[in-house]
């Protein structure tokens, strides 16, 4: 619930994808990032085709800029930051980040509830009633 006394801010939380995996998926918390990966699993997506970090909330500077540039065979970015203005707010500053990069940057947000985490929420609760 609270971040180690002097941990290393620009090394993110990650769920790692498989060797070479060419997209990266980017979230606000940790349990969102698991919670995509969970998704994608229990719709038989193939979820280590993503490699997944979470930037703590408000990411120090260069975070992602500093993940990428240890994997350059990374060519998508994929902005998965909450539904509202923090949210907003986190995606503009990534993109400003990468901006002299190579990647590719999509915006995704989950399809319903404020993160990922609620949208897991949703979509076990509408499998349970089935």
């Amino acid at each position: 619930k609270r971040e180690a006394a002097g941990s290393d801010k620009t090394i993110p939380f990650a769920v790692p994808g498989h060797e070479h995996a060419e997209r990266l998926a980017v979230f606000e918390g940790a349990i969102d990032a698991i919670s995509h990966a969970s998704i994608e699993k229990q719709a038989g997506i193939a979820w280590r085709e993503t490699e997944r970090i979470s930037q703590g909330g408000s990411a120090a500077p260069n975070m992602t800029k500093k993940y990428l540039a240890a994997r350059p065979w990374i060519r998508t970015v994929m902005a998965c930051y909450d539904n509202d203005d923090a949210g907003r707010q986190m995606e503009a500053r990534l993109r400003r980040e990468l901006k002299d990069t190579d990647v590719e940057i999509v915006s995704c947000p989950a399809p319903r509830g404020k993160d990922w985490n609620d949208y897991l929420i949703l979509v076990t609760a509408m499998q349970r009633k089935k």
